[in-house]
């Protein structure tokens, strides 16, 4: 029929700091086709967290570089008119990093992927492969307060 469901879980006990990924996918009992495919990463270890506030329109703001880990920058925005637009841009360089941003806090609206040279594609470190180098991608602001970037760097090399 049409109506089927799918279920898996599994648990995994991580002793070391470091980066684990895992890619699953659906696949029809038939064709071997895969019909849904997903990836997460799990960071152990220490998370770098900034506080920002943009208080002004027409102004570029950076958050700063970072590097190995997770590093989660939020920013209020309070001080801005609810009609602007955001333009979130971000670079990876070569060594690939994830980047996520919330808006509001809770709610994603951006998984870039892994962003970051495609030699790196197939490495255990980047679940799903590689999507591509770094990129804009615009959000208008509503009726929220505040936005979350989170940028996920497994690799001890890595720089954004």
């Amino acid at each position: 029929g049409t109506n089927r469901t799918a279920s898996a879980s599994s648990i995994q006990i991580y002793d070391s700091n470091g980066a684990y990924g895992l890619v699953v996918d659906v696949r029809d009992a038939t064709t071997n086709a895969i019909l849904a495919l997903n990836s997460v990463t799990v960071f152990v270890g220490p998370t770098k967290e900034r506080t920002h506030t943009l208080g002004s329109c027409n102004v570029w703001t950076a958050s700063q570089a970072g590097g190995e880990g997770v590093t989660v920058d939020s920013w209020n925005i309070s001080a801005v008119p609810q009609d602007v637009v955001f333009d979130v841009s971000y670079e990876a360089y070569s060594i690939p990093d994830k980047f996520l941003v919330d808006y509001p806090i809770d709610n994603v609206v951006l998984d870039s992927g892994w962003r970051g040279s495609s030699g790196n594609d197939g490495s255990p470190l980047y679940p799903g492969g590689i999507s591509g180098d770094g990129d804009n991608d615009v959000y208008n602001a509503l009726s929220f307060n505040s936005f979350r970037v989170t940028v996920i760097g497994p690799d001890p090399t890595t720089a954004w």
